[in-house]
């Protein structure tokens, strides 16, 4: 028994710490980046035939973090970015609340609730933290509310974690 629960706890560290510590590097590499070389602007100008979603978009239009988003005030390619760059927020931190909340249910011998609070407060410090380190890279400006939509991306991977398995073990798996 000691040397299967050993080996269980070995593998841990290629199934789930390595996963969630080079996700972590990711994220952090790609906040290292300067706004001209993560732009998809020029991209998008010359692939997406943007004069046709612009009658699309046209009503479009709110303001996020005290910047006004609609097609009158920048344009189809930037309401574009704007949207493939959130959404890329979201799956970001998605992927890190499921790779801890994976690690904690695998680790932390305490209710779920207790594991599903400590990876969503995990994965908001670190959005908290990746913001900041934001604020030293060329072009990038850390914002508040992009840590609430991090937040948010880490609460659909750790629910998206915590149904799986539950449905898993509900239909007779021990995964």
């Amino acid at each position: 028994m000691r040397g299967k629960r050993r080996r269980k706890r070995g593998n841990a560290f290629w199934t789930h710490w390595l996963p969630l510590l080079v996700w972590l590097g990711v994220i952090f590499y790609m906040s290292s980046q300067p706004y001209e070389t993560q732009d998809l602007k020029p991209w998008l100008k010359r692939n997406v035939p943007t004069y046709a979603l612009e009658k699309h978009l046209s009503g479009v239009q709110f303001t996020y973090a005290g910047r006004e988003i609609s097609v009158d005030s920048a344009g189809a390619t930037e309401v574009i970015e704007f949207f493939m760059r959130k959404a890329a927020h979201l799956f970001e931190y998605m992927v890190l609340g499921l790779f801890l909340f994976r690690l904690l249910a695998r680790l932390a011998a305490v209710p779920v609730a207790l594991q599903i609070s400590l990876a969503l407060t995990l994965s908001c410090s670190y959005a908290a933290l990746d913001e900041y380190h934001q604020s030293f890279t060329v072009n990038r400006t850390p914002l508040a509310a992009d840590v609430i939509l991090d937040t948010c991306g880490a609460g659909l991977g750790i629910m998206t974690f915590y149904l799986l398995r539950h449905r898993t073990r509900k239909g007779g798996d021990t995964a």
